[in-house]
């Protein structure tokens, strides 16, 4: 049946749970996305179908439900940096330096940077029509941040008006 398999890549992440553990492995997603060009971690994390990600550590394989995930960090992963380079640099983005609450207490400072039309520009527009998870640059590392576990955003930089 290995014609039937869907040929995936890893991906090396580390898990921020909500109950404060963290989690390094790697998950995988299909060398292929929805778009024709290189899968992304993003799209499998936001797949509206999947409830869990699996993640191998050793050699345990752990079934994460992604209700309990906080964040998930990327460990170097070309694939998934080089999309967030090409949105910043793209010149018609919003990016925005925000201070996020999370449910747990964990603050994370960092980078957003998104497209929307001018109309919805507004960091609260982008907040409101995210999927589940969203990309954030903290510290120089690609980060995705689980929106339902978010309390409150701030900008710190880059928005006048909310």
């Amino acid at each position: 049946m290995q014609e039937y398999s869907v040929p995936q890549r890893e991906v090396q992440v580390q898990v921020h749970l909500l109950d404060g553990r963290d989690l390094d492995g790697v998950t995988y997603v299909p060398e292929i996305g929805p778009d024709g060009g290189p899968g992304h971690l993003i799209d499998r994390l936001n797949e509206e179908n999947e409830e869990f990600i699996a993640l191998r550590s050793g050699s345990k394989t752990h079934l994460v439900h992604e209700t309990r995930i906080l964040t998930v960090q990327i460990s170097g992963d070309d694939v998934e940096e080089q999309i967030e380079r090409e949105i910043e640099q793209s010149g018609v983005c919003q990016n925005l330096l925000v201070k996020i609450h999370m449910i747990s207490g964990l603050e994370l400072i960092g980078q957003i940077a998104y497209v929307m039309p001018p109309e919805k520009a507004r960091l609260r527009d982008y907040l409101n029509t995210t999927r589940r998870f969203m990309p954030m640059v903290v510290k120089e590392t690609l980060t995705y941040v689980n929106r339902s576990q978010i309390v409150s955003v701030l900008a710190l930089r880059g928005e006048e008006n909310g």
